[in-house]
């Protein structure tokens, strides 16, 4: 420092003279006796000279500004473009250098907004200045991660991603305007950052099944969309398309759901998964036995719980389920997994019988056929007079995760709802317990071929669905799907005119497979029950139509049918509640 410009000089206290600079002892100025009047001076006056260089680097500071302002056309925004960073690099410190970059930001990003309202987003001038306030937004966030203006540039690049149709930017878009949040001091977020953070989600939501199955292979309901920093799982608002779909009572926040591994829009809980799809694949399994003309299906498990030694085979499904059921009560220990099994044990180890009439066929809507190679070669086999068959189905296939893959997801969830609220690290630990596997025998006999009833129209039915021509049930049916869809129905109704758990759920996914909306899903299977009773209650009523008073037994009839449709109307009513 120059003592001169100080204008100050302490005779005899100066210890070291080169040229017009001075210096005198610390230790002098720093003592608060007979000193202090000259330490306090000495600190005014410094005080007084960061005044005047403070002032001198404001005064430089609007004059690169006003070269930002003086910025008036396109094409001078365009040439000032082409060398920003060399003019960047000619800037006297890293406060200015950061400062100019904002500014020209700003004034690239208005210059984009104005071009874009008059000619369009598309236009080729529109993309160009995009793509300068886009890769000067990038050049700001690697240079000043912790810069004063970075919660600005975070959202000036939000705004610019969120243009773009590509799904990827819509969610690089939603990030950015989160982390414009996150930098944003609470009590200065607005209304306008709330607004663009739930528009951007709802853009990428709508945009969502756009994206590689496997990239969105695991998603988390989050309406605060407070946490965005998982490669692997996809955050969604509560507020989600038609199109993605979940099982009854989904979706909820902050659980984590797993795509169903062969409908591409359809997500379940990950915590219940294996055992979900699982039940799903062993409904279908049935389904496909049935129409390949199978008589008897006997299902009993075969293996242990993996984690329990103790566990006995059971060669007599039914004593074996109502001691495990007691046992169940009175254990109040038992594993998630046990309990599980449990559930498994008490819906497949039976038998069923049945009384086929068609020759075997595919039925449509399959969703784990396609995919089953031992299940095509059994209906080849079938088709060539098989009668007795076994096979075995076993819970863990059903999983794709190798150990690795599930820790990292782990530590993404676990991070994410860490979060989100620390109270719910038991609930995400919980999500993981793992599930032991169990194996199943299916023990399968068939109808001789030579007892069933030719049906060309049901035999591997062709990838294009056609509508059968006046027939009852198929009167109120718009498309092929409709048609397809009340096939299936009517297929669920043959054995005991009622859906049962287990057929809901296999027409709720041929449902959505279809595309049917669940409203006229019900209208159609209303109108298939009523067409059915009253083709049933006309028959009844021919046998007395000479009459000109019904007899008891003829009212006793129509009202069986009455009360068998006020039934299914009342279940269906209370299935929807």
């Amino acid at each position: 420092m120059r003592w001169e410009d100080i204008d100050i000089v302490w005779s005899g206290r100066i210890q070291l003279v080169d040229g017009n600079t001075f210096w005198i002892p610390l230790a002098t100025i720093a003592r608060y006796d007979d000193d202090h009047d000259i330490s306090n001076s000495f600190i005014e006056n410094l005080n007084e000279l960061v005044e005047v260089i403070k002032e001198n680097s404001d005064e430089q500071k609007m004059q690169y500004l006003q070269t930002i302002r003086d910025i008036k056309s396109i094409e001078q925004m365009q040439s000032v473009y082409k060398q920003y960073e060399k003019i960047l690099s000619n800037l006297p410190n890293e406060e200015i250098k950061e400062l100019y970059l904002e500014a020209i930001i700003k004034r690239c990003f208005d210059f984009y907004e104005t071009e874009k309202n008059t000619s369009g987003h598309n236009s080729s001038t529109s993309k160009e200045l995009g793509e300068y306030a886009m890769n000067m937004c990038e050049t700001y966030l690697q240079r000043y991660s912790e810069g004063a203006h970075i919660a600005e540039i975070y959202f000036l690049k939000g705004m610019l991603l969120g243009e773009k149709s590509d799904v990827y930017d819509k969610y690089e878009s939603l990030r950015c305007i989160r982390a414009s949040m996150n930098h944003t001091e609470k009590s200065k977020i607005d209304h306008r950052l709330r607004n663009e953070l739930k528009n951007k989600a709802l853009s990428f939501a709508d945009s969502f099944l756009s994206m590689p199955s496997k990239k969105r292979q695991f998603l988390v309901i989050d309406d605060s969309l407070s946490y965005l920093e998982s490669n692997a799982i996809i955050v969604l608002p509560q507020e989600l398309p038609e199109t993605i779909h979940f099982p009854m009572g989904h979706p909820q926040e902050h659980v984590l759901y797993i795509k169903h591994p062969f409908i591409d829009d359809y997500y379940i809980p990950y915590e219940t998964s294996e055992f979900e799809l699982f039940k799903d694949k062993m409904d279908e399994l049935r389904r496909v036995l049935q129409a390949m003309g199978a008589t008897r299906i006997t299902i009993s498990d075969t293996k242990n719980l993996e984690n329990s030694t103790n566990r006995k085979s059971h060669t007599n499904i039914d004593t074996n389920i109502n001691a495990k059921i007691n046992s169940l009560k009175g254990n109040a220990d038992l594993t998630r997994d046990e309990s599980s099994y449990e559930s498994l044990l008490n819906e497949y180890g039976t038998e069923s019988t049945y009384g086929p009439t068609k020759k075997p066929y595919i039925p449509d809507g399959l969703v784990w056929y396609p995919n089953e190679s031992s299940w095509q070669r059994l209906f080849d086999e079938r088709k060539d007079g098989l009668l007795h068959h076994k096979l075995r189905i076993s819970s863990k296939s059903s999983s794709s995760l190798t150990k690795i893959q599930e820790q990292k997801l782990k530590a993404d969830f676990k991070a994410l709802i860490l979060h989100i609220d620390a109270s719910l690290e038991h609930e995400a630990t919980e999500t993981f317990e793992q599930n032991a596997s169990a194996t199943w025998e299916l023990e399968i006999d068939f109808a001789p071929l030579e007892q069933l009833i030719d049906d060309s129209g049901n035999e591997e039915k062709p990838s294009v669905t056609t509508i059968p021509e006046n027939t009852p049930s198929n009167n109120n049916c718009e498309t092929a799907d409709e048609a397809a869809y009340l096939e299936e129905v009517r297929f669920c109704l043959e054995d005991d005119g009622q859906i049962d758990e287990k057929e809901r759920r296999m027409l709720e996914r041929i449902r959505i497979k279809y595309n049917i909306d669940k409203s006229r899903a019900e209208e159609l299977e209303k109108n298939l029950i009523q067409g059915t009773a009253k083709i049933g209650s006309g028959e009844q009523l021919s046998r007395v139509s000479g009459r000109q008073k019904l007899t008891k037994k003829a009212n006793a009839l129509l009202e069986n049918v009455a009360n068998q449709l006020e039934k299914h109307i009342k279940k269906q009513k209370s299935k929807n509640k």
